[in-house]
């Protein structure tokens, strides 16, 4: 049991540091050496664990598939408002990609990918999906005007939670979470809100 428990330890610390490499330096440019070291394993023993950068990347991305769900999932247990589950959703996706090494590792593997074949990321079109349909259960519910076209909100939405993202690097995870109220704010009472928090 302790050898399965040290195993475990040894794969959680391998995936942070590659997410740490793949975070600061891409896919192209991530050294596997530099994982290794930076775990304090040797690099067969890392690839005891991956047998692959890919195999690597590919565990990163799942880890931000599982989150995005849990975040999804959270929309149901607690019903509220479908103009408060969407600010939620929203504050909920910008705290994880800030604070979450490995989501953001593979936030930025996704958008290389996607930049190279030049189509969107599934992970961003699958985020827009859900605010989308969102936005229209509050306009359904009378919280939001339905004379607005809910496509272009959604859109907006998920742009504004990517561009949070991006200034994270420079920002403190509380401050983008207030951005994006901020933008709920400001875009709320424009798309004729009736709907008090």
């Amino acid at each position: 049991m302790a050898q399965q428990e040290r195993a475990r330890r040894t794969y959680e610390a391998v995936l942070d540091a590659a997410a740490r490499e793949f975070a600061v330096h891409g896919y192209a440019n991530t050294n596997l050496g530099h994982v290794a070291s930076s775990t304090g394993v040797t690099k067969g023993a890392l690839y005891g664990h991956f047998s692959s950068k890919e195999e690597l990347a590919a565990a990163l991305i799942q880890h931000l598939d599982d989150a995005w769900k849990l975040i999804e999932d959270g929309v149901g247990d607690h019903p509220v408002s479908p103009v408060q589950t969407l600010k939620d959703v929203t504050c909920a996706l910008v705290a994880r990609l800030h604070r979450d090494i490995r989501v953001n590792a593979a936030l930025r593997l996704l958008l290389e990918e996607a930049q190279a074949v030049r189509r969107t990321p599934a992970f961003v079109s699958d985020v827009e999906r859900t605010l989308l349909r969102l936005v229209v259960q509050a306009q359904q519910s009378g919280e939001l005007d339905a004379d607005y076209p809910a496509a272009p909100v959604a859109q907006l939405m998920t742009t504004v939670i990517f561009g949070a993202h991006y200034l994270g690097s420079v920002r403190e995870e509380l401050d983008l979470i207030t951005r994006v109220r901020s933008a709920w704010d400001v875009l709320l009472p424009a798309l004729g809100a009736c709907w008090e928090p």
